[in-house]
């Protein structure tokens, strides 16, 4: 399986970029009613078999850290990891006590000026990927 509950030892986590990654894309969506949301679905293509070895948990990117909910093969040999990163069309309206929400700003776990961070364990242990960057599709826009 590519996720699971596994504990992951995370006192000797790596940053190696050992991950087959064919490719990382991203792409801007916006909902076409008045007041609906927009947001961004990452998508991770992986040249790997479907094993227990591998679980993965978390995306970081654009200051946001999000779970890992979608994950599903293509074919046999390529995993697809995706993130749907919803945002508010609105983000610092007042909500019910009148004041402002705003977001607030998850670092990458480790240090790197790539433009993302997946977060995966390999046997058991913590490792990291880095994005360099994404390739950006053209953006969806629903009616």
């Amino acid at each position: 399986m590519l996720t699971g509950s596994k504990a992951c030892d995370s006192r000797k986590p790596s940053n190696k970029n050992e991950l087959p990654v064919v490719k990382s894309t991203s792409q801007a969506w916006s909902g076409g009613a008045e007041g609906s949301s927009r947001g961004v679905y990452y998508t991770i293509y992986l040249a790997m078999k479907n094993t227990d070895d591998y679980t993965f948990d978390s995306l970081w990117v654009q200051g946001e850290r999000f779970a890992l909910t979608k994950q599903k093969n293509f074919s046999t040999d390529t995993a697809v990891l995706r993130v749907n990163a919803v945002r508010n069309r609105f983000p610092n309206t007042a909500d019910s006590t009148g004041t402002g929400k705003t977001l607030t700003i998850i670092n990458f776990p480790i240090e790197t000026s790539g433009e993302g961070v997946l977060s995966y364990c390999y046997k058991g242990l913590q490792k990291y990927f880095i994005i360099k960057s994404w390739i950006k599709l053209k953006p969806i826009f629903y009616p």
